[in-house]
């Protein structure tokens, strides 16, 4: 009886040490980048992959690779821009000075179509705004950035207007702050700070097709200006809504 009861609480223990790294019922991991790889200037693979070389998609994988960018007139990724991270490595950003960013391109495999999705990452920076993660500028698309130094979200599907939300609490004080957004259809959007909600707005409809051909990018995307200033690491896109507790136990594992 004493054995059974152990097996029974080592099996509990590691099934919930992998609930936030796939997302728990509801919720599947389809893009994760640990920013571990070494620069060698741009164009350099930095996709940091849940399984060898490949990333986990609802129980399978598929091979995608995101890549270092700079806009026109840019300055390059240097082996220096890899620093230390929330754990392990991360990589800094150098903001509308160097127009450095990561691009993942276009994939069937990590398109969120109609379904509700999340996202988190780890930042550290002292700028008051930057594009941290964008689906394009043109409907339908997503974009999360820092405004006035507080995450926000531009959302729109493409049946009506622009959908906007702001967390509350200031993040560009130069620690590390864990940042998550969930959209879920008939609910609300979401944004987690440090493991609690920071900001909602509801979302009282179905979510429709953001299917888009196009590739998703990071601290930036090759525009004029706006690009983030500052590190990033652990970034997890996830098709379905994390929960309230998975957003903790990713905040609690760093």
């Amino acid at each position: 009886m004493k054995y059974w009861f152990l097996v029974v609480l080592t099996a509990l223990f590691l099934a919930g040490s992998t609930v936030a790294q796939e997302g728990g019922e509801g919720a599947k991991l389809m893009l994760k980048i640990d920013f571990e790889e070494p620069i060698s200037g741009n164009g350099s693979g930095v996709f940091a992959a849940s399984s060898g070389t490949q990333e986990t998609k609802w129980g399978k994988t598929v091979a995608a690779v995101a890549t270092t960018a700079m806009a026109k007139d840019g300055k390059p990724w240097l082996a220096e821009h890899r620093v230390p991270g929330k754990t392990g490595q991360a990589y800094l950003f150098g903001g509308d000075e160097d127009k450095r960013y990561i691009t993942v391109p276009y994939s069937e495999a990590i398109e969120t179509g109609k379904s509700d999705f999340s996202i988190s990452v780890w930042i550290k920076t002292v700028e008051t705004s930057g594009l941290i993660l964008l689906k394009t500028t043109t409907a339908p698309y997503w974009v999360v950035h820092l405004d006035k130094g507080k995450p926000r979200l531009m959302l729109n599907d493409g049946t009506g207007p622009t959908i906007a939300l702001a967390a509350r609490q200031v993040v560009n004080d130069g620690l590390w702050h864990h940042v998550v957004l969930t959209v879920k259809s008939n609910d609300a959007l979401r944004f987690y700070v440090d493991g609690k909600v920071d900001g909602e707005v509801s979302f009282v409809r179905n979510l429709a097709d953001m299917t888009k051909k196009a590739a998703i990018g990071i601290g930036g995307y090759g525009y004029p200006n706006w690009y983030f200033k500052g590190a990033m690491d652990s970034l997890r896109l996830y098709r379905g809504a994390l929960t309230a507790d998975q957003v903790k136990q990713l905040f609690n594992e760093g």
